[in-house]
């Protein structure tokens, strides 16, 4: 931290007891109580970053995939789009003021360097994406309320069909008490696909409710997710 209140940092994620393991998201940000912050790396998106959905507490959403065998390559259970997770980005995020909070990305080389890569060769790479975002949470009289949403948009450089794809994702939450109540909806659609022009592609949506109570060290959470794809 800067004797003006610049803040630098930088996060490194290695991941060590998987498959194939190895750096999973690193990242560096230079940060403002008044300008806000921005993130250059592998990092996940502003509307990820962002993101209200239902409530959950311990196992949820994010381990659908260990305990429901699907049989399909994609399903949205989560409450953003999250194009692109660990692709190199730069992102912005402004401070909250009077409870809101906007921000966006830009994927310059999008699905070719998750790992590192070099710059976009326009004539080879696949495209680039950006992402907007927005968040809001105020508290009124011991309520506490909350809303975001986020648009993200892909589009290919040179491949013929043009190659495109955007999303939009809405969340809202309110709490009181120790009981928290949230839930969000997500659609999805594709230009041909992301993986080529095919007759099926990954369009879809998802919405999904939950409940949680709080007390002490304790909590405890129910939900509900519903995901639909082509």
């Amino acid at each position: 931290t800067l004797d003006n209140g610049i803040k630098f940092s930088a996060k490194i994620e290695i991941e060590g007891d998987v498959a194939g393991a190895g750096n999973d998201e690193s990242y560096m940000s230079i940060s403002s109580a008044t300008l806000g912050e921005v993130k250059i790396g592998g990092e996940d998106s502003v509307d990820v970053l962002v993101a209200i959905g239902m409530v959950e507490y311990g196992i949820g959403q994010g381990d659908v995939d260990n305990w429901l065998h699907n049989g399909i390559t994609a399903i949205y259970v989560d409450p953003h789009v999250g194009l692109f997770s660990d692709e190199q980005k730069v992102t912005y995020l402004s401070p909250r003021f009077f409870g809101l909070q906007v921000g966006g990305t830009y994927v310059p080389e999008a699905k070719t360097s998750g790992g590192g890569g070099n710059l976009p060769d326009y004539f080879t790479d696949n495209g680039a994406a950006y992402m907007l975002a927005a968040n809001y949470k105020e508290t009124f009289g011991g309520v506490a309320v909350g809303a975001s949403y986020g648009y993200s948009h892909y589009s290919g450089f040179s491949a013929a069909p043009d190659l495109s794809a955007s999303g939009h994702a809405i969340g809202a939450e309110v709490g009181y008490a120790g009981f928290k109540l949230g839930g969000a909806f997500v659609r999805y659609d594709e230009d041909y696909g992301l993986g080529g022009v095919t007759g099926t592609g990954n369009d879809g949506h998802m919405w999904q409710i939950g409940v949680g109570y709080t007390t002490g060290p304790l909590k405890v959470s129910a939900g509900y997710v519903t995901s639909d794809i082509e």
